[in-house]
């Protein structure tokens, strides 16, 4: 069986046909998979620069702040 969901893209073997152990006999459409990866993928790289954006906005405000108080 696959260990994961989806549509069969190709059957390898025929009908019949004598298999070895362990062969691939099928092959998995892993095209969602892939569209899900890439959104995924997004996803993490916009996280990774609303962290760097929020890192940048807290040192120019903490910055603004301390001129502030040196006035």
């Amino acid at each position: 069986g696959f260990e994961l969901p989806g549509e069969i893209e190709a059957v390898l073997y025929d009908e019949g046909e004598l298999i070895e152990a362990g062969a691939v006999v099928a092959r998995l459409d892993t095209s969602i998979l892939q569209a899900e990866k890439a959104a995924l993928v997004a996803a993490r790289d916009q996280a990774r620069a609303a962290t760097e954006l929020a890192a940048i906005t807290r040192r120019r405000m903490r910055d603004a702040l301390e001129r502030e108080a040196a006035s």
